[in-house]
């Protein structure tokens, strides 16, 4: 929070009604197994969601919710040469006072940008999903959700891996690598059951953190099963693994595809509001899902016989 607060000042810190604070107010709050005392960006009431930011930081920190804040942050003790002097650090004044120094530094780039902007280069980017259009085949599909807070869902990263796994050996492991803001991490699994019809996933981690599963299916005739996990806000990193841990899996070698994949700009509070599946033995094979403009679909695929799967018309 530099230079509004530094380090080894001792801040005052009172309890606080949510529906009293402000843009510009300084709270504190749980971040896991942290606490920080950062300044509000962006206040929805109506879904207890906030979004707060060192001054000195250039990234905001995750959503924080009602139940993570601690308290408000009213005045901090300055160390004037041996005499302590409080500081209040709350109040419309103090507001406004943060918000006309935000205001500055803003001109400020904005002048130096115009100036600078002979050098500037711009990149364009692509998104995209995965698509298939194959016999026999099962498709799940999310629907992932931006929000004007967050911006448009785009793509970041994607890793995948193909495996047998056994009873005695019931994991699958690969490692991930996550970057981006406001992000969203999608696991992917196929699985055959051909070997044994009540083989599940049994759960998914990244760095140790559980995945929450968004919707599974099974085919007519038991042979092929597809799931969707995700993890909101994952950690950044390079390498990261992920473990998908499966169950009911009989005696033999059952053929397992795990693919993950990392989005940016994706809503932290609601990032998956509908999900469909379907399955059948027609070329294509094709699911709809509620969706709007912003929005971006992902899917996985489960498919019996050495088909190629192909995007069809209509699908990046």
């Amino acid at each position: 929070m530099q230079p509004t607060i530094q380090d080894g000042e001792i801040l005052h810190v009172k309890p606080v009604s949510v529906e009293t604070l402000r843009k510009g107010d300084i709270v504190l709050f749980a971040d896991r197994s942290n606490y920080k005392a950062h300044r509000l960006l962006w206040i929805d009431w109506k879904q207890g969601a906030f979004l707060a930011r060192g001054d000195a930081g250039t990234m905001t920190d995750n959503v924080v919710d009602t139940a993570q804040i601690l308290g408000q942050v009213v005045a901090k003790e300055e160390n004037l040469g041996g005499q302590i002097r409080v500081v209040p650090l709350n109040g419309r004044r103090v507001r406004l006072r943060f918000f006309a120094s935000r205001l500055r530094a803003r001109t400020a780039r904005f002048v130096r940008g115009r100036v600078l902007r002979s050098v500037r280069v711009r990149g364009f980017f692509r998104k995209s999903v995965f698509g298939a259009s194959s016999s026999l085949a099962l498709l799940t599909c999310l629907f992932l959700w931006s929000s004007m807070l967050f911006g448009q869902v785009a793509f970041d990263s994607v890793t995948s891996v193909g495996q047998r796994v056994t009873s005695a050996a019931p994991t699958v492991t690969l490692n991930h690598t996550t970057a981006g803001t406001n992000r969203l991490l999608v696991v992917g699994v196929s699985i055959n059951l051909t070997p044994s019809t009540g083989a599940t996933v049994a759960g998914v981690t990244y760095s140790g953190i559980p995945l929450t599963q968004a919707v599974a299916h099974n085919d007519a005739g038991n042979t092929r099963r597809a799931e969707m996990w995700y993890l909101v806000a994952p950690p950044t990193g390079t390498n990261v693994p992920i473990v998908v841990t499966l169950a009911g899996l009989a005696a033999g070698n059952q053929g397992v595809v795990v693919g993950a994949t990392t989005f940016t700009g994706a809503d932290q509070i609601l990032p998956i509001r509908a999900s469909a599946s379907a399955d059948g033995a027609a070329s294509p094979s094709s699911v709809s899902v509620t969706s709007a403009a912003g929005d971006m679909v992902v899917d996985t695929l489960a498919m019996g016989r050495n088909f190629n799967a192909n995007v069809a018309a209509g699908q990046t």
